[in-house]
């Protein structure tokens, strides 16, 4: 087989040239489409970039709706990747994450994103005020987080008033003690509020018998096989109980 000769190397002025001709011939002069013409934005996050449709951030995010508004008479960051927009406070893996809800409902999704993934998405649209995502990865969440002290923390930096109260509450009613890594994410003041509610509370469950209550350790919680020792007659319903422990935790952590 004769092979042709080689390709002649365009010269780089001769290339601008050409290039130049076809953008003005294809696009300059002719009508943009109100809904699929898509601006680009090019994001810098930790010295990586990120190019991306934009009309998704101005959608579901004020600040980004205001940031692409302001007025410039120079060419403005995120226009290329020569000047990208730099997200600082910003990790790529939380910037992926909320990438990959922002954009895939539009697509094939790739998987469904993990729990981790989920409090990525959960911290961006927080600090974003993408008030729908946020209320997204809210429910997510909810049935993704088994752990009430994960809860807890996630409900005390993003204001989740709704995960608290049941949180407490598993934690005020559980047999287990708390270990110590439940201690140092929960704080010493935290601690010592639960604490307080459930030795409250196991006071009440045993009738206040101060013989049993003698013979445990402070903050630990008791076997409920001990409660059969207790002369049923004497005990109160568990479920007006858990109606006490519910309002006492409300009242120590001011959840009113």
């Amino acid at each position: 087989m004769v092979e042709g000769p080689a390709p002649r190397p365009v010269p780089r002025t001769e290339l601008e040239t050409i290039m130049s001709g076809l953008s003005s011939s294809t696009s300059i002069g002719k009508p943009r489409d109100n809904h699929y013409y898509f601006t680009l934005t090019t994001f810098e996050v930790e010295d990586i970039m990120f190019r991306v449709p934009r009309l998704p951030f101005e959608a579901e995010s004020q600040i980004f709706r205001d940031m692409f508004a302001l007025p410039t008479d120079v060419p403005a960051d995120g226009n290329s990747d020569e000047m990208p927009l730099v997200l600082h406070g910003v990790s790529a893996k939380d910037f992926r994450a909320f990438l990959k809800v922002l954009f895939d409902p539009a697509h094939a999704p790739q998987s469904e994103p993990t729990q981790d993934e989920w409090t990525s998405v959960m911290r961006l649209a927080h600090m974003w005020c993408c008030d729908r995502l946020f209320a997204l990865a809210i429910s997510k969440l909810d049935m993704l987080i088994a752990d009430p002290v994960a809860k807890i923390v996630l409900a005390k930096a993003f204001g989740i008033k709704d995960w608290l109260l049941p949180a407490y509450f598993e934690l005020a009613t559980r047999k287990e003690s708390f270990t110590l890594e439940e201690a140092n994410n929960l704080g010493i003041e935290c601690l010592v509020r639960l604490a307080e509610v459930r030795e409250s509370r196991y006071r009440r469950l045993l009738g206040n018998q101060e013989e049993i209550l003698s013979r445990s350790l402070s903050y630990r919680s008791y076997e409920y096989e001990e409660v059969e020792e207790v002369n049923p007659a004497r005990m109160k319903d568990v479920g007006f109980l858990d109606a006490d422990v519910r309002s006492a935790i409300a009242q120590a952590f001011n959840l009113g």
